[in-house]
């Protein structure tokens, strides 16, 4: 089985789990987190008013804002938001394809539109 069939299929599962109030009590988020190997998947989404676009969060080391605050800005603007830590490129498309998933289940319906 291909490396992103694995990380997808365990990622993907990370979809039925319950969705929490985020730690930051000030904001209408709601937040899921997978492990699967080495790829961690964050996915943030606002409680109401999603706008069914789902956005990509990365950041490199040097980056002067970490993808967590990326996620949090936009989440405030009605899209749901991902951020991962992909070992290689299988690993980065089977993120993409989770939270897709995670997003569309926990929304009932599907993603309109992804901004990588």
């Amino acid at each position: 089985m291909p490396e992103s069939s694995r990380h997808f299929r365990a990622l993907l599962a990370c979809a039925a789990l319950a969705w929490a109030p985020p730690a930051i009590a000030d904001t209408a988020t709601t937040e899921l987190t997978a492990t699967a190997g080495s790829t961690t998947l964050r996915v943030s989404m606002p409680a109401t008013g999603w706008n069914g676009a789902l956005v990509e969060a990365r950041c490199g080391s040097d980056c002067a804002q970490p993808a967590e605050a990326i996620c949090n800005a936009v989440v405030q603007r009605g899209y749901a938001c991902f951020t991962s830590a992909p070992s290689n490129v299988d690993a980065a498309h089977a993120s993409l394809l989770a939270a897709r998933a995670s997003v569309a289940a926990h929304a009932g319906a599907a993603v309109q539109s992804t901004v990588l």
